[in-house]
């Protein structure tokens, strides 16, 4: 029986750096683009899937659930180079049916024209993930998107007639100056445009980014407070959930049918191979991630070189931890039967202490076989995952 495997390809391009955007990403020129796409097909092809064991060189030993290229900016890349790279994975993964596998690209809606959509449908990409992020044109400009709120629309309608059926929109709320009615406009305009699935992040001042210095300089507008901010949350949910949008993570909705397979393999512990700069894997219980360097990616690979990467053996311990905290960002939490499985023990073995300890909190709730947040659990996650860390 073939092992379930998701695939990921960092794009580290884009055409301006967002304010807020901690990501590996940075504007490259045509030279530069053009050389990274040729060694990420070499890599594709030719590259072992655990760096220092030659036999997971094996790729037909899996089943590829889900294809993902991310970045940066994935549709700063020409049509003939986003189909080489497909090329190479569906060569070297034995993928003879597209329509059979989730394959997903990021677009930035301010760098693809009708003619670009219609290509990369007929390339094999079956699902978009589309950085729209506001609806309003002052809170685009104030992120340092590219895009308007117009074009955001414009590529949503071609996406439509290109052939897509399943487009997801991103949307930041909680933004510097942001009222309520202004992010409830945007929640409005994203539901009007009937994406199969829209995913709402709340904005996180990261270090070094622009938005960072900005606020240390007092050039920022006032945050939304806790409170308000907990209020869109709210806002937001019930508006998708009345307009058929469940919430099936923490930040993430979709109609039914249409939850992302790729995120929830992330979520939920499945073996993911990562190519390119900066891409991380979990293959076995190997977690390896490329360095972020992009000019030294294309140099080893160039030279038929290991790249270079940062390798964790994860213990028991480790995989208990992230199957916790990462499965109970899913509305329907983690399964105890699962969790057996895995690991021989029952949860309450490892967990019994801290399962009653946030139940009688109110901040989880134990039934059917299965270990959820509650609402009150959802508004605190970070500090219930916490719990979950073992000593």
């Amino acid at each position: 029986m073939k092992e379930p495997l998701s695939v990921y390809i960092h794009i580290p391009f884009c055409v301006r750096k967002c304010r807020y955007c901690d990501f590996f990403s940075a504007p490259c020129g045509d030279t530069q683009r053009k050389a990274y796409t040729a060694a990420l097909v070499r890599e594709i092809r030719e590259y072992p899937l655990l760096p220092e064991d030659p036999a997971y060189a094996e790729s037909g030993k899996y089943d590829i659930v889900s294809v993902y290229i991310g970045g940066g900016t994935p549709s700063v890349l020409k049509t003939e180079e986003t189909e080489s790279i497909l090329a190479a994975v569906f060569d070297r993964f034995g993928i003879t049916d597209p329509g059979q596998c989730e394959i997903t690209m990021e677009i930035n809606p301010g760098t693809v024209t009708p003619e670009d959509l219609h290509a990369l449908r007929q390339a094999g990409i079956n699902r978009l993930s589309v950085g729209v992020q506001s609806f309003n044109d002052s809170e685009l400009a104030l992120l340092g998107r590219i895009h308007t709120a117009a074009d955001a629309c414009a590529a949503l309608d071609a996406a439509k007639r290109a052939g897509f059926e399943n487009i997801s929109l991103d949307l930041i709320g909680a933004l510097p100056g942001q009222t309520m009615p202004e992010y409830m406009y945007s929640v409005k305009r994203a539901v009007s445009l009937k994406p199969q699935h829209i995913s709402v992040y709340s904005l996180i001042i990261e270090p070094g980014t622009v938005f960072a210095g900005m606020l240390e300089e007092n050039r920022l507008p006032e945050l939304p407070d806790e409170d308000t901010e907990r209020q869109m949350a709210y806002d937001c949910q019930r508006y998708l959930e009345e307009n058929g949008y469940r919430r099936y993570e923490i930040s993430n909705y979709s109609l039914p049918g249409y939850m992302s397979r790729h995120n929830t393999g992330y979520w939920t512990l499945r073996q993911y191979r990562g190519f390119g700069a900066g891409a991380s894997s979990l293959v076995g219980e190997t977690r390896f991630t490329a360095a972020a360097d992009t000019d030294g990616y294309i140099r080893a690979v160039n030279a038929g070189e290991k790249i270079p990467c940062t390798t964790e053996h994860l213990t028991q311990k480790d995989r208990m931890e992230e199957f916790m905290f990462l499965g109970l960002r899913m509305r329907d939490g983690v399964s105890r039967t699962d969790f057996e499985m895995l690991f021989g023990c029952s949860v309450d073995e490892v967990y019994g202490n801290v399962l009653r300890r946030q139940e009688e909190n109110g901040l989880i709730i134990c039934c059917g076989g299965r270990i959820m947040l509650t609402d009150h659990g959802t508004d605190v996650s970070n500090r219930v995952m916490a719990e979950f860390l073992l000593d």
